[in-house]
């Protein structure tokens, strides 16, 4: 267990941003969402699987869309926090962690500012490893997890919640919510047991993206120096 100071949030940033492989888009956002969260509620909490009840809710927060759009629609904050409610109030179930759904972009920033914000600690895994083009292309699906329900969420506080057949038509009607939405809407899915995320989670990515942004971070300075 550790907590993650802004230079921690840094280096996530610039190692999630190289995982993602292009994918996810610039973390710029997120990450000024992440730093502005930790400075006014506190530094989130990052916990491995095994650190939590196997039986607890556990549930990743992320945006789907395109991710230039936020340039232009910032997101409000309140969005990340309805999903949860929303999905907390279908299952009758406190959420009592969270995670990232990938490593990559704006997605691997916005669990990191929702743990700082709700105080629920922020668990070191992920579904993918790298970014994830489509919301069922995750090791979830490939362990049997279904994405539904799932809540959709926008800036303005418009929410749907979905119960869904598979997770390619999870993906095809959360998409076009999304497009509805303004190209770009969040979305709090797969929820899980965390006993169900030691299994089928791919664990310490977020570790990961840290001492890789380290050892860019610290390239960068020694060739400044230079």
């Amino acid at each position: 267990m550790k907590y993650l100071s802004i230079e921690n949030i840094k280096n996530i940033s610039i190692g999630a941003a190289m995982l993602g492989a292009g994918g996810g888009g610039n973390p710029f956002i997120g990450e000024l969402m992440a730093i502005n969260a930790t400075r006014k509620y506190g530094k989130a909490k990052l916990i491995s699987v095994d650190e939590i009840d196997p039986e607890a809710l556990v549930v990743p927060i992320s945006v789907m869309g395109a991710p230039s759009v936020q340039l232009e629609k910032f997101p409000s904050g309140k969005e990340f926090i309805k999903a949860f409610n929303l999905l907390e109030s279908h299952l009758h179930q406190k959420i009592k962690a969270t995670f990232p759904i990938e490593a990559g972009g704006v997605n691997s920033m916005i669990p990191i500012m929702v743990a700082a914000k709700t105080g629920i600690p922020l668990i070191d895994a992920d579904s993918m490893g790298r970014a994830l083009p489509e919301l069922q292309m995750s090791t979830f699906t490939l362990y049997g997890h279904t994405a539904t329900p799932m809540s959709v969420v926008d800036e303005k506080g418009n929410g749907a919640l979905l119960e869904t057949i598979d997770n390619y038509w999870t993906e095809r009607i959360a998409r076009s919510i999304a497009v509805k939405m303004g190209a770009t809407a969040t979305v709090a899915s797969y929820p899980l047991h965390a006993k169900d995320l030691s299994k089928a989670g791919i664990l310490g990515v977020v570790s990961l993206c840290e001492k890789i942004g380290e050892i860019v971070s610290n390239i960068n300075n020694f060739l400044t120096v230079k």
